[in-house]
């Protein structure tokens, strides 16, 4: 029998702890990171976990590019590599994001990855995308099991995935022309996380990135619906197991 989603979790008041932070012997505190941050960069992981790394970013970037020229140049900016910056956009913005995404080719791609989001979760960012409502119990399986797996990967957020994802955030900003650095301070090599992993360099990288990720959350406390959102209906998904409320 295939696993539900988050059914080896354990639910401690609004937070779902997963199984590597459930042994006694573990001390590590994730911060609101699993609360946060993993349902705004989710998005991202189901599409690294179906292109890679490299071209998932690519896409990814692709992407926020048909969204950011179907707004005003006069309007507010947003990093739409952030999940709940999707919701900002207007109906008309949406209805031209969606011409050029399908311009580009890129619709019916990003449809298909994120149709673990838009097939299991109400009041989405993504409500854009397609939606197959007549999926069989197989394919639903599938899709149940794509979403834990990719849920799994990035409830840790110093393994390659999460951290993948978060400097997603940073480079888009980088693209954008929205990333500055005091003369003088230490501009991360993002390319490392790549090449060089297990280095120095990459754990100041790393440690860069996951600051960055928090000061980007901490921007848009208004997107805060589809955090709620994702956790509540996750919480539904599946078979949740309690225990008492004794965890840092």
């Amino acid at each position: 029998m295939k696993k539900k989603i988050l059914e080896d979790h354990k639910k401690i008041g609004k937070k779902m702890i997963p199984p590597l932070y459930q042994h006694p012997d573990m001390n590590i505190t994730e911060g609101h990171y699993i609360d946060d941050t993993l349902p705004e960069i989710i998005w991202m992981g189901l599409i690294h976990r179906e292109l890679g790394y490299k071209r998932g970013i690519e896409f990814v970037r692709q992407v926020i590019e048909c969204v950011n020229s179907s707004r005003n140049t006069d309007a507010e900016y947003y990093n739409f590599a952030i999940a709940s910056n999707f919701c900002k956009l207007s109906s008309k913005e949406k209805k031209v994001m969606v011409e050029k995404l399908i311009d580009k080719g890129l619709f019916l791609n990003l449809s298909d990855m994120l149709s673990p989001i838009v097939y299991f979760y109400k009041d989405h960012p993504f409500d854009f995308c397609n939606k197959e409502v007549d999926l069989t119990k197989s394919e639903e399986a599938d899709l149940m099991n794509i979403l834990k797996t990719t849920i799994d990967n990035h409830s840790d957020r110093f393994k390659k995935d999460s951290v993948i994802s978060m400097a997603n955030v940073m480079y888009i900003n980088g693209i954008d022309g929205k990333l500055h650095y005091a003369k003088g301070m230490e501009v991360p090599d993002l390319n490392v996380l790549f090449d060089n992993p297990d280095s120095e360099e990459a754990k100041r990288a790393t440690a860069h990135v996951r600051n960055h990720m928090k000061m980007g959350i901490m921007h848009h406390e208004d997107g805060h619906n589809w955090i709620k959102s994702f956790w509540n209906q996750s919480y539904h998904l599946g078979k949740c197991e309690f225990i008492e409320d004794n965890y840092d």
